[in-house]
């Protein structure tokens, strides 16, 4: 069986909500309920196995990371506030950089930075294929996440992202086509790299 897991997560609750993907010592895992600055999260017999989720203790020290939300930054039709969440990407690949798929993927942080929407969602997409890559490889950072295909982004050409589970949020499309986007098995290969 399971165990539901209770973490105080300090300033850290102040800005996650149910449903939320947090990532406790590096597995992704969905906050269920939120108690003030405890957030509860479910953790299933195969992740305390493949993780060091299973051998914590009542006041063990885990480190939490807040779910990426550039997607949902773009998806609102915005470039507002995605230097903040560009840092955070920041962060959480700097502890990958030995991850063969994820080599040079901070490097394209950069382009995000455009103040041009279009450009910003062009550059996204390079990062996303190498964070799907990452992430189809590891069981563990899939729980409460999806890999979505738009078959319509960038001019029929195609498009994939990771999202929390839920309503799809288009990143690449926004209000253009805002839910479309079909959720896809994470064992689907990717095909080469489109250019949008």
């Amino acid at each position: 069986p399971g165990v539901r897991l209770v973490i105080d997560a300090g300033d850290a609750s102040e800005h996650a909500s149910l449903g939320d993907s947090v990532a406790v010592n590096g597995c992704c895992l969905t906050v269920v309920a939120i108690d003030q600055q405890q957030l509860s999260f479910d953790a299933g017999p195969e992740t305390l196995q493949r993780t060091n989720l299973g051998q914590l203790t009542p006041g063990s020290q885990v480190n939490l990371e807040c779910s990426l939300k550039i997607g949902d930054q773009l998806s609102r039709d915005s470039v507002e506030g995605i230097d903040a969440e560009i840092a955070k990407l920041d962060q959480a690949l700097a502890k990958f950089e030995n991850r063969p798929e994820l080599v040079g993927a901070r490097a394209q942080l950069e382009a995000l930075k455009s103040p041009e929407l279009e450009a910003a969602r062009a550059a996204f997409l390079p990062l996303s294929r190498a964070i799907i890559l990452a992430a189809s490889r590891d069981n563990a950072s899939q729980a409460g996440m999806i890999k979505v295909l738009c078959p319509m982004a960038f001019a029929s050409k195609g498009g994939r992202w990771i999202q929390r589970e839920g309503k799809i949020r288009n990143p690449f499309e926004g209000s253009r086509m805002l839910a479309c986007g079909a959720p896809e098995p994470w064992a689907t290969p990717a095909p080469p790299a489109a250019t949008p």
